[in-house]
């Protein structure tokens, strides 16, 4: 994904998206994934 830094380290519990990460989230990812990841952004959806 171009524009948008993976993190190399584990995410903790209490790290979250800001809105404007989110944004970029979106627009980074390709326009057939789109509406799966702003679903899951916009219903909690989470692993496990």
């Amino acid at each position: 994904m171009s524009g948008f830094a993976l993190k190399m380290q584990p995410v903790g519990e209490d790290e979250f998206l800001t809105f404007e990460g989110a944004e970029r989230l979106v627009a980074a990812t390709s326009p057939e994934w789109q509406p799966m990841i702003s679903l899951a952004l916009k219903t909690g959806l989470r692993v496990g």
